[in-house]
């Protein structure tokens, strides 16, 4: 769809931190520190929120960007509750964690336009629409890269509409920016990728590159709490109506979702008190008492129908507190295949998660400060105790040990849909890397990749704000080349 990710994700606005960037330059890839990418942040943002603006002065926020970014207009009690119990478990408060600080309990930052999402299309798109050098083609299906007789990359192959096969050529160079399961396919069924792999399928090498590979993803582990009643429910369908009308009339409030996802966050690192920067993300929901529509999160995510069961005989009797626990700096690596030459199929995704062990420790130690986090006295209030929910496999453990908990996150763990690193950003002595520092395919002529495939190592957070930072950065690349 138009905006691709950036239409359907949770709209939270998160950087990562100096490490991050200051790691990829370190690895070969001059430009990209944070002090280089920086100002490609601030060149697309208008923050909305004047208090994150003014946190440390200026030189970390921009105001006149494109990317509207704020907080939510409204909250629920629930978030109150959040904020206090981290303040009594010892948390830093945060005004700003996109900035200088990355320790702490905060207030998310959203790509929101009031009470209206901000995606990528309706912010970079909408208010250029009508210039004259732009030209969008819908239900159009991109099924490879066009190459002309000197191995230049000339344009791509479409499909329109399921039935029209055309060829869009580019007059300087071609700009690929599918996506990290998308990219990664079409390079390959272009016969640009390992060649152990596409000699499978016959198709010619046109450049010996590890496509597919170094694929990361932040992996999360939900913890779920029962409490006494926080709230009274009992109007909650007509709280629904007037957000509803709200929402319509006024451009303000909150929609349903926003009862699940709360806008309280927290980024702790688990094995130092003294590190600046974190190794795990706490999300938090809340599912209120009765509310059996709640349940549709065990089906989003495809957990096993038992699951489900289980969460229901809870959820039927109290409130929920869920944490979602991210961890922020996997070691362990994934790849992609292509399964045929049929660019409709869908490619063979091996996540890689936890193949390497010392993966799974944050995700302990961030289960056991939340449990620290529920005995405050703000969640004692509420009687908060965690759930036991039924996993057969963890049976044989006893409950609440480290044996245990090391099983349930194997069983619970999910993707928090931030996939990356599939064509690698690095220096041509890295044999892992796919694209230079310019972004530019290494060995193709004509051809660059400016999407989140290209990070050498995924970011400490959300990876929508980034991979709009590197397209801020790569357009200023394209712009010099052609100057």
């Amino acid at each position: 769809m138009l905006g691709g990710s950036t239409s359907m994700n949770q709209m939270v606005y998160t950087r990562g931190n100096r490490q991050n960037y200051d790691r990829w330059a370190q690895l070969g890839n001059e430009g990209w520190s944070w002090d280089e990418v920086l100002p490609y942040f601030i060149k697309s943002e208008n923050n909305k929120a004047a208090e994150v603006v003014n946190a440390y002065g200026e030189g970390y926020h921009g105001v006149g960007g494109y990317q509207s970014v704020d907080f939510m207009p409204e909250s629920l009690p629930y978030d109150s509750i959040l904020m206090e119990a981290y303040r009594e478990a010892g948390f830093k408060k945060l005004i700003d964690y996109n900035s200088v600080e990355h320790i702490g309990y905060v207030w998310m930052q959203y790509t929101i336009e009031g009470a209206t999402r901000a995606s990528s299309a309706k912010s970079f798109l909408t208010p250029v629409k009508h210039r004259q050098n732009l030209h969008i083609i819908k239900n159009a299906f991109v099924t490879s890269l066009h190459f002309d007789p000197s191995e230049t990359v000339r344009g791509v192959n479409v499909v329109v509409q399921g039935k029209y096969e055309m060829q869009a050529l580019a007059r300087k160079e071609v700009i690929l920016s599918a996506g990290a399961f998308n990219t990664p396919q079409i390079l390959m069924l272009s016969g640009i990728g390992r060649s152990e792999q596409l000699d499978t399928f016959n198709i010619p090498l046109k450049k010996e590159l590890s496509v597919g590979y170094n694929l990361q993803d932040h992996v999360y582990v939900p913890l779920f709490f029962g409490l006494d009643p926080v709230t009274n429910n009992e109007n909650r369908n007509s709280k629904t109506l007037l957000n509803l009308f709200d929402f319509t009339f006024y451009n303000r409030s909150q929609l349903i979702i926003f009862d699940r996802v709360r806008n309280v966050m927290a980024f702790e690192n688990t094995k130092s008190n003294v590190e600046m920067f974190p190794n795990v993300q706490y999300f938090n929901t809340f599912f209120p008492r009765g509310d059996l529509s709640a349940l549709q999160f065990f089906e989003v995510h495809e957990y096993e129908s038992y699951l489900a069961d289980s969460m229901r005989d809870y959820l039927i009797n109290q409130d929920i507190a869920g944490v979602l626990i991210s961890g922020l700096t996997p070691k362990s690596r994934g790849s992609l295949k292509i399964v045929s030459t049929n660019p409709y199929d869908h490619l063979s995704i091996e996540t890689g998660y936890f193949t390497e062990p010392e993966d799974i420790e944050p995700f302990i130690e961030g289960i056991r400060n939340q449990q620290r986090l529920f005995k405050t006295p703000t969640f004692q209030r509420f009687q908060a105790k965690v759930i036991k929910l039924n996993i057969p496999g963890c049976d044989r453990f006893t409950f609440d040990t480290d044996q245990y908990w090391k099983c349930y996150v194997r069983h619970m763990s999910t993707s928090t849909y931030h996939p990356s690193g599939t064509a690698k950003m690095g220096p041509g002595s890295d044999p892992d890397a796919v694209v230079d520092s310019q972004l530019r395919v290494h060995g193709v002529k004509g051809l660059r990749v400016i999407d989140a495939s290209i990070f050498p190592i995924i970011t400490s957070g959300n990876t929508n704000a980034p991979t709009m930072m590197v397209a801020e950065k790569g357009s200023d690349m394209i712009k010099l080349a052609y100057s």
